[in-house]
């Protein structure tokens, strides 16, 4: 039996605007697990309902009616829309709450999802194009799964989705931004000298008492400004102005990017004032498997939550060493403590150096299993085709 939401739950309070939001909004069907740890409530509406607006409402229901007890609510959304709306229509008005689902569901599909190009092919047709990556070819059903699912069964279209792939970008992190010459015209000053000169000159040979005398010395000046600007164009130079980055629309990456380029500038700081010239070349090591880290997370977006400890901890405590290393050095005497700390920052450079070589190598475990079943598939293969190299030594024998 079809009941409006505040029937079904008459003592839940909610902020104003939602409230309003859930006045007209109708619960089709409450249902519970044999345990009774998780409630899924099937809510209908007549227009859409922000999927940040459905996570607030599920939040306080657990809180206000649940709150003592292990259980999850979930609301499932049914939205009955007037036949304004098509397929392309409610992705400009819905891709938002449909990011934050899968956001929430799985940081590949968020992100495949967030970077896609969206095209419309009649009522029915959505293609999603994305980078042809390892990642992109192994979540391309699921994502194509939950968008039929959002379209189709919760806003009653006909959706089918489908996957197309484009040539993956090659990005690259950069320690500065870079710079490109612009021509840039400097005006010379003598068109303003022949100006000046010419109410001097007037000035002295006429009286400036009425107002034509000051319309005559206009004129005159403003023809030998325009005359003398043509003479004296001025001088074109080239100057560098830097290049604005280009942002990736998530602000997580972004920090990342802009992280990463802050220390890639303090690790070649810190090596440009160490003249050790071996501690030198392991920081030039250090530097190079550091950048090598974040282009390949800022091509694998994805990959992200996989270098968190690494940017919060390993990489500001290894500039910690290195500054201190630096400024050990530039004390100008070598006592104990001192050559000691020094020394022991040597050692722990090549522990530092392996650690980081051991992170970049762990984020191509998913590409290095892809290549595994890849050789596995083919050598089967072969050998069910009578092609191994197995195969052609037993022809030879027989």
């Amino acid at each position: 039996m079809v009941k409006q939401f505040f029937e079904v739950f008459p003592a839940l309070k909610l902020e104003q605007k939602i409230q309003d939001l859930f006045e007209q909004v109708k619960v089709e069907k409450v249902s519970a697990t044999k345990s009774r740890d998780y409630i899924r409530v099937t809510i209908s509406s007549s227009y859409l309902i922000p999927k940040e607006t459905v996570y607030k409402v599920e939040t306080e229901i657990k809180k206000q009616l649940f709150a003592y007890q292990p259980v999850a609510v979930k609301l499932y959304e049914r939205f009955r829309l007037s036949q304004q709306y098509t397929p392309e229509k409610l992705m400009d008005a819905y891709k938002e709450s449909i990011l934050l689902e899968l956001k929430a569901y799985s940081p590949v599909e968020y992100h495949l999802f967030k970077g896609a190009e969206i095209a419309f092919r009649g009522t029915e047709g959505l293609t999603l194009t994305v980078e042809d990556t390892t990642p992109a070819r192994s979540k391309a059903s699921e994502l194509s799964r939950i968008i039929e699912k959002i379209f189709n069964e919760r806003c009653g279209f006909s959706v089918i989705c489908r996957m197309e792939y484009k040539e993956k970008k090659n990005r690259s992190l950069q320690i500065q931004p870079e710079e490109t010459k612009v021509k840039v015209i400097r005006p010379s000053p003598i068109p303003l000298y022949a100006v000046a000169a010419c109410w001097v000159l007037y000035a002295l040979l006429f009286p400036l008492s009425r107002l034509t005398d000051f319309f005559i010395v206009s004129c005159i000046s403003l023809a030998a400004f325009f005359s003398f600007r043509k003479i004296f164009p001025g001088k074109t130079e080239e100057i560098e102005q830097p290049v604005e980055q280009e942002e990736t629309g998530d602000d997580a990456m972004d920090r990342v990017i802009t992280e990463g380029r802050d220390y890639l500038r303090q690790i070649r700081e810190v090596n440009d004032g160490i003249p050790d010239p071996v501690l030198s070349e392991k920081i030039y090591r250090l530097e190079d498997v550091t950048r090598k880290i974040f282009d390949h997370i800022l091509q694998n977006p994805e990959k992200m939550p996989q270098i968190r400890k690494f940017m919060g901890y390993y990489l500001p405590t290894t500039l910690k060493l290195l500054r201190a290393y630096e400024t050990l050095d530039k004390q100008g005497v070598k006592g104990e403590n001192i050559r000691s700390s020094m020394h022991d920052v040597e050692m722990m450079m090549d522990t530092i150096i392996a650690a980081f070589e051991k992170q970049l190598d762990n984020l191509f475990q998913e590409e290095a299993l892809d290549i595994s079943s890849d050789i596995s598939v083919m050598e089967t293969m072969l050998a069910q085709e009578g092609l191994s190299a197995d195969s052609f030594s037993t022809g030879d024998e027989t």
